[in-house]
């Protein structure tokens, strides 16, 4: 069988003569707001015998691109070994953004993101200036990692922009900026709270999972398949997204709240190990190939994808 993983080889797979071989799409994001890569996909699914979704949302989506066609929703997967608990090296953080050392009670929170506008810094740094215009009874530092990824202008933020919204806000001596990090593990580790603030729904949300795995309370922008990842006030914390204020009432909420803090943290790290571990991608995928090429053998009858879903099971919430 074929397994292709992008928009390009799935339009590929239909002009390459794979004659009886089955095809199966990964789709990894949004079609239906995009009109000429859905027409494009009813063109190309001919020979696709199943497409696989990495969330609920993306597979809602591809069911009115795709109609007719089986899809089924395998969740991504991280390696909880790298993505695990460890103790805060928060002094680590104020080096990358060249700050001096904050106070030894300081609860740290950030944001791990590309600087894709729809990742939300902007909202994050006007929810900080909600809470640094009050009192604070909690020394806390709040910290924007990550960088642009474009050649392109104007879909992404700089850090120059950022750095003067934040000055714009008089938040500037609250945030350090670090850039775009390699190893994310050590800075989930680093923070004491993480902040998802996307402003449209994320076709699944890997930084959230990741820092769950971490032992980290998450807050999360709650739409689209980053919904799907937790359990409100269980194992993290959802807001509406691009909603300031009560993005600043959450980080508030657990900046002065360390047991509350400990309890997400906890249940964080069970929710990670038992939905996203990648031990756990594998054999589920491995099912789904053998339904797929018993049905192309006519073993199975895969018309209305129910044993589709039967064999995805592995992943699901």
């Amino acid at each position: 069988m074929i397994h292709s993983n992008g928009i390009k080889t799935h339009l590929l797979s239909r002009l390459a003569g794979t004659g009886g071989i089955p095809v199966v799409w990964h789709a990894h994001d949004f079609y239906s707001q995009r009109p000429l890569v859905s027409h494009l996909l009813r063109w190309g699914r001919k020979r696709v015998a199943a497409v696989i979704a990495i969330s609920e949302a993306v597979a809602t989506d591809l069911r009115m691109v795709l109609p007719g066609t089986p899809v089924q929703v395998v969740y991504n997967a991280i390696d909880v070994k790298e993505f695990t608990p460890a103790a805060a090296n928060g002094t680590r953080l104020d080096e990358l953004a060249g700050l001096s050392p904050a106070a030894p009670e300081t609860v740290r929170v950030g944001l791990v993101a590309t600087y894709a506008k729809w990742k939300g810094q902007d909202v994050f740094l006007r929810a900080i200036a909600q809470i640094v215009s009050g009192r604070l009874k909690q020394p806390v530092r709040f910290y924007v990692i990550g960088g642009p990824i474009y050649h392109t202008t104007g879909s992404q933020f700089s850090e120059s922009e950022l750095r003067s919204l934040a000055r714009q806000l008089a938040v500037e001596r609250h945030v350090g900026f670090i850039g775009f990090q390699e190893h994310l593990a050590p800075i989930y580790q680093a923070l004491d709270v993480v902040v998802h603030a996307s402003t449209q729904p994320e076709p699944f949300g890997l930084t959230i999972v990741e820092a769950m795995a971490c032992a980290r309370p998450v807050i999360v922008s709650r739409a689209g398949g980053a919904a799907e990842l937790f359990t409100h006030d269980y194992d993290a914390i959802g807001v509406p997204p691009g909603d300031a204020a009560a993005l600043a009432a959450a980080m508030s909420d657990l900046v002065h709240d360390p047991e509350r803090r400990q309890r997400l943290a906890e249940n964080a790290v069970r929710t990670a190990r038992e939905r996203f571990d990648r031990n756990r991608l594998g054999p589920c995928m491995l099912k789904l190939y053998k339904h797929i090429c018993e049905s192309a053998t006519g073993a199975d009858d895969f018309s209305n994808g129910q044993e589709l879903n039967e064999a995805g099971k592995g992943m699901a919430p």
